[in-house]
């Protein structure tokens, strides 16, 4: 034990190498290039710790999911499966855990066929290694409904989520996070099926939720913040939603990388107002802004969105559509 742990102190210590003062270009340092170092010194820095290893590449490769940054976080969580599985066995826990993670990774980048079939494999090693109501078990469930919906399969997803969310509360209690994270999932399935009062009821209960248990700045109360602003929207609640926006976008700019996903899909509804309000110059610039970070699996069909009607016919509009095509084009695996 002693051993892993200098293992451990030795690694984050060489991650935290390039902020020393007297490395060059040290104060200009970001938590991105500290995180960039790590991943590329993980294989020799933890190599004679196998599962050390994969579980610090499942880490990293969270984070790195989180930042957006979904390339780089596969790259790592595939490697932390190989690694697991050759030490631990392919039906360990700690594999099966991070399987569903990288499920998560391949959902924000449209691959919705691999997330599912990598899920029903997690989801099938939990039931049989870990039991039907084991904590993790229950999230892959919940997961595997979100996945669901991507796909367009919404009320095989919101007879599995519902089982899902029933459990949670049942055997993990209202406040724990993956039972507020199914909340999250139910009410954005219900959205889709076109229930909005019942989704806007939903997700107006997990963000109280989730600012209690994680405080107004969390990311999770800001993509339910933005769930809720879509739901009002899609109700004609414009004035409303567009509030919402607002105030999550400000509170995105403040905690989030500027280029980050969710920052730019707020930017990219700021600019349906817009345009719904003929406001073209206003419309342009927000849509100008996002366009080129949003998460591969939001990039819209701009020329045939609804929302951007009054664009029509203006020069910026073809070279905004030209813009987000290119965007897909840059990653083919998700095409408009």
């Amino acid at each position: 034990m002693g051993r892993n742990a200098n293992r451990i102190t030795d690694f984050i210590t060489g991650m935290f190498k390039v902020s020393d003062p007297n490395e060059k270009g040290a104060k200009d340092v970001t938590a991105r290039q500290i995180l960039d170092k790590a991943s590329g010194d993980i294989n020799a820095g933890l190599a004679k710790d196998p599962e050390l290893q994969a579980q610090m590449m499942n880490v990293m490769g969270s984070v790195y999911t989180k930042l957006g940054l979904y390339d780089q976080a596969q790259s790592l969580l595939e490697q932390a499966i190989e690694v697991d599985r050759a030490a631990r066995g392919p039906g360990d826990p700690e594999v099966l855990s991070t399987m569903d993670t990288l499920r998560g990774t391949f959902a924000q980048q449209g691959r919705y066929s691999e997330a599912e079939k990598l899920q029903r494999e997690a989801l099938e090693g939990q039931r049989r290694e870990l039991g039907p109501e084991h904590p993790d078990t229950l999230g892959t469930m919940g997961d595997s409904a979100g996945t669901l919906a991507m796909e367009g399969h919404l009320e095989e997803a919101e007879k599995l989520q519902r089982e899902t969310l029933e459990k949670q509360r049942r055997v993990l209690g209202a406040e724990n996070h993956h039972t507020i994270v199914s909340m999250d999932t139910l009410a954005a399935i219900l959205g889709e099926e076109g229930r909005f009062a019942e989704s806007a009821q939903l997700e107006g209960e997990a963000i109280d939720l989730e600012r209690r248990v994680y405080g107004p700045d969390h990311l999770g109360v800001l993509m339910s913040m933005a769930n809720q602003a879509d739901t009002l929207y899609l109700m004609g609640k414009y004035s409303e939603a567009k509030q919402l926006l607002q105030q999550t976008l400000d509170i995105q700019r403040r905690v989030l990388d500027p280029n980050h996903p969710e920052t730019a899909r707020s930017l990219y509804n700021l600019g349906c107002l817009a345009a719904r309000d003929s406001k073209r110059d206003e419309a342009f610039s927000l849509h100008g802004q996002a366009i080129d970070h949003l998460s591969p699996r939001t990039v819209p069909k701009v020329d045939n969105d609804p929302d951007l009607n009054s664009l029509h016919g203006d020069p910026r509009f073809a070279k905004l559509v030209a813009r987000a095509k290119q965007r897909a084009v840059s990653d083919a695996r998700c095409p408009l």
